[in-house]
């Protein structure tokens, strides 16, 4: 009986595998007619020059992938045997779609046309209101900028400087970065001609020529001639370097103060004679000095390093056409290291003038004032050694413009200087 009820157990064993097996046998058949995939390559090229195109974009859409060509223009792609449309892009190139019957393994080409770019319409409109700027007063090798512009120019330690400005145009370099003697067309510092409301500054530098005398609170606008110098100036090797103060605010009074890493700068203008004339304060000074003496060692404590700028301008308006102009400057340096050296030098300059009008003459009659000088001592005992020079500079001009017409002018003139 244990025979027996083993045999009726193994015969339901035996039917619940014939299911399986043929489910494998079928899944063999399937796996069997599956096709081989094959590999589609070739490249991507311009049907005007036939040059391959690098990194272009082809699309199999039923699929719904994208490759790219290599550097050198060329693709490759496996892909079981079927009909495929793909699309082929290039920047500047025309889209091409094409269908590719894929039974083996193939190389199929693609020729992209080049893509016409078409701009839209621009229309140029322009009134005809009179320039700004009359393009016949238009000067050549001449610089002109004014205070705002300076303002606008990236600075060094926090002062704006006009003379390093003047480095941004054609034509103007420095030997280096640490000097402001500019050299115009290949001209040596010296033989610039440096004009402060026309009384000459002679050593137009601070802190060695790190900085130039020039404080941008009192300056209005700067004139740099490279060519064709006007006579009245003289003449010069290089150029002519012109500045005019600020005249300061007839209206009403204001001031202005800044605090830089360097120097701190203060300004104070206004009115006077009931509007009929204005007046201008500014001044600069640095502070390295008040530092110094906070030093450990004694002799850094007793070493000076500083400079200073002074600016003052008043003017006074009379009648239809008069006006008194009196501007001034005066600015110093001093450097001291301990009891070994000291070094000291500043610029004086002063300017009267009377400008008046006589019908088609203007007439306009300056006294200018300059003096520089400068200290220079090696030790501070019995055998010190001391060197001093100054350089003065006194004369009178009158200078007469007489207007012929319209564009037309006589300027003639005299001077006389010590």
């Amino acid at each position: 009986m244990n025979s027996g009820a083993s045999k009726a157990r193994a015969g339901p064993t035996i039917l619940a595998l014939i299911p399986m097996v043929f489910a494998a046998a079928g899944a063999r058949a399937a796996y069997a007619q599956e096709p081989e995939p094959v590999r589609l390559s070739g490249y991507v090229r311009s049907a005007v020059s036939d040059e391959v195109l690098r990194v272009a974009r082809l699309e199999i859409e039923e699929p719904g992938f994208t490759i790219a060509t290599n550097r050198f223009g060329f693709y490759s792609i496996e892909l079981v045997p079927g009909r495929y449309t793909i699309r082929v892009s290039q920047l500047g190139y025309e889209t091409a779609t094409e269908v590719v019957d894929l039974e083996a393994t193939a190389s199929v080409d693609f020729a992209l046309a080049l893509r016409p770019v078409s701009l839209a319409e621009l229309t140029v409109e322009a009134d005809h209101e009179p320039p700004d700027l009359d393009p016949g007063t238009v000067e050549m090798s001449v610089i002109r900028f004014d205070a705002p512009t300076i303002s606008q120019l990236p600075v060094v330690l926090g002062e704006a400087d006009p003379v390093r400005t003047l480095t941004l145009y054609p034509g103007i370099t420095t030997t280096n970065d640490a000097t402001t003697a500019i050299n115009v067309r290949g001209g040596a510092g010296d033989e610039n001609l440096i004009l402060l409301d026309d009384s000459e500054v002679f050593n137009p530098a601070h802190a060695l020529g790190l900085f130039s005398t020039f404080n941008t609170d009192a300056v209005d606008d700067v004139t740099l001639y490279k060519g064709g110098i006007p006579a009245r100036f003289g003449g010069r090797l290089s150029s002519v370097m012109e500045i005019h103060q600020r005249e300061g605010n007839s209206r009403e009074f204001e001031g202005s103060a800044t605090v830089g890493l360097l120097s701190s700068r203060l300004s104070l203008e206004g009115p006077m004679f009931d509007g009929d004339g204005s007046w201008l304060v500014a001044g600069r000074r640095t502070y390295a000095d008040l530092f110094l003496g906070l030093a450990s060692d004694p002799e850094v404590r007793e070493s000076v390093a500083y400079f200073y700028d002074l600016n003052a301008k008043a003017n006074l308006r009379y009648g239809a056409t008069g006006q008194v102009m009196l501007s001034g400057y005066f600015g110093r340096d001093r450097l001291s290291v301990g009891n070994v050296a000291a070094v000291g030098w500043g610029n004086a300059a002063g300017t009267l003038r009377w400008n008046q009008g006589f019908g088609p003459v203007f007439s306009h009659v300056t006294l200018v004032f300059s003096d520089y000088d400068y200290h220079i001592q090696s030790g501070f005992n019995a055998r010190a050694v001391s060197l001093d020079s100054r350089v003065r500079h006194l004369s009178l001009s009158v200078d007469e413009s007489w207007s012929l017409g319209p564009g037309d002018e006589l300027q003639f003139g005299v001077g006389i200087g010590t």
